[in-house]
């Protein structure tokens, strides 16, 4: 069942008129028709609801709530810019393993240089929208503007980690996390962390961590970070 999401409030019983690029969407893309059940969301609650469509006029009836668990544990992904191709798969595959929040990091390893452009973070919000609806998600992760590292703090959790490939194995994510309400993880670029970087994010009280006994490609580390959270937290 397809899912879009709604910017107004949504309630048991009630019209809604849908907006253009939704129309556009079930009309020339899904060839959905009337009848049909689609799931509309406000980010608050999801209903399943039924399409009318008269001419170039659609509008959808919710009928029923249908419930969506929560996640349980938010997680902030700060990940280090890295080619377009491939950090634009860490926000659809960090959208659908559950992170909350997405912190594009500028580095002093940076394969890639972070130029102003508002087309570009329209695009990364309509791939976590679109990731966020093709998993059924009940929220759209947040993603800020690129930060440098002295600006950090200000995304800080309960639990504070960074990604580093020469930390010892014995000192694992997966054994470092606690019951917690939030968690952040720092994910380098291509190039990997200088002991620099890592010596002032151990200072702001991000913990060194390895992912394991392999050393991972930036795109992989985020997706196998963010899935030992989920494994040992629940997401």
């Amino acid at each position: 069942m397809h899912q879009f999401f709604i910017t107004q409030a949504l309630q048991v019983n009630t019209s809604i008129d849908l907006p253009k690029e939704i129309t556009y969407q079930i009309d020339r893309v899904l060839k959905l028709k009337t009848g049909e059940s689609i799931l509309l969301c406000d980010q608050q609650k999801m209903f399943q609801a039924t399409l009318l469509i008269n001419g170039k006029s659609i509008s959808a009836i919710c009928e029923k709530e249908v419930f969506v668990e929560p996640i349980k544990v938010e997680v902030t992904l700060i990940q280090a810019l890295i080619r377009r191709e491939k950090f634009e798969l860490v926000l659809q595959k960090a959208t659908e393993l559950g992170v909350s929040r997405i912190v594009p990091l500028i580095m002093e390893r940076n394969v890639v240089k972070w130029e102003n452009d508002p087309d570009k973070m329209a695009r990364y919000r309509s791939i976590l929208k679109e990731a966020s609806e093709q998993c059924h998600r009940l929220t759209i992760p947040e993603i800020v503007e690129p930060i440098s590292i002295k600006n950090i703090e200000s995304y800080k959790c309960d639990q504070n980690f960074v990604a580093y490939e020469v930390e010892n194995t014995d000192h694992q994510l997966k054994k470092r996390l606690r019951t917690t309400r939030s968690v952040s993880i720092v994910i380098g670029p291509e190039g990997g962390i200088s002991s620099r970087e890592i010596d002032i994010l151990n200072k702001y009280g991000f913990e060194s961590v390895s992912l394991g006994a392999r050393i991972y490609r930036a795109e992989t580390a985020a997706m196998v970070a963010i899935h030992t959270v989920d494994c040992v937290l629940d997401l």
